[in-house]
């Protein structure tokens, strides 16, 4: 029963490595929301986390490139469900030079 409860206690500065998976924002927002695929205790979870504009674009850039990602903030659960508070997310860029090797 202690790992139960553990596990759902709230987890600050957590960094998670994943990939955008969705992403949602209504046309006036600022703040929008994404879904991450993560490693979460062993695990691919679905996280979702609020970002701000700057964050968000970021979310964005990341998706559209198909890049990994690092996201850090408090993670939760909630029911079923994952959720990322205070997140802030980077772009991990793929280098493709390693494909490159080879093909002359």
């Amino acid at each position: 029963m202690a790992d139960k409860s553990m596990a759902r206690q709230p987890r600050p500065d957590i960094i998670l490595f994943g990939c955008v998976h969705k992403l949602r924002r209504d046309q006036h927002e600022v703040e929008g929301l994404v879904a991450l695929k993560a490693e979460v205790d062993g695990k691919m979870q679905s996280v979702n986390a609020v970002l701000d504009q700057d964050n968000y674009a970021v979310a964005t850039r990341a998706h559209g490139a198909r890049n990994p990602v690092i996201v850090t903030g408090d993670l939760e659960r909630s029911g079923q469900r994952w959720r990322l508070t205070n997140a802030s997310i980077r772009e991990l860029p793929v280098d493709d030079t390693d494909d490159d090797v080879g093909r002359a």
